[in-house]
């Protein structure tokens, strides 16, 4: 059994959304083995706790996947899984999930600045 039932959950993603959106938690790109970073994951960790957030067959659409990590611990420990795969998720909560992630993504990898400068260039002709 998870901690979070399907409101808390939603509460969560909301929050974490929120705190992005408003520039208060600054993800990272996960680590794929040694030296590559994904494009596809992505992790922030507060204090006690830690996020990663992916997309599961990395395309960038569903499914998307938030993991809550406990660090407090010796060895982190896995406390919660949020998907939008899981079959009891609300339809809130998989819209979060989404909208969340394309947050983090666009933050992260800094996709917005990219495109205004493309536009800039054109501009500049």
């Amino acid at each position: 059994m998870q901690p979070l039932d399907q409101e808390r959950q939603n509460e969560l993603v909301r929050r974490l959304f929120d705190a992005t959106e408003g520039g208060r938690l600054g993800w990272q790109p996960g680590q794929v083995g040694d030296r590559e970073t994904s494009k596809y994951f992505f992790k922030v960790s507060i204090h006690r706790f830690g996020y990663v957030i992916r997309s599961v067959d990395q395309d960038d659409n569903h499914p998307i996947s938030l993991t809550v990590w406990e660090l407090s611990t010796a060895n982190p420990l896995e406390v919660q899984v949020i998907s939008s795969y899981d079959g009891e998720a609300t339809p809130s909560v998989v819209s979060g999930l989404f909208d969340l992630y394309s947050i983090v993504k666009r933050s992260t990898l800094k996709l917005d600045s990219v495109a205004q400068s493309i536009f800039d260039e054109l501009d500049s002709l």
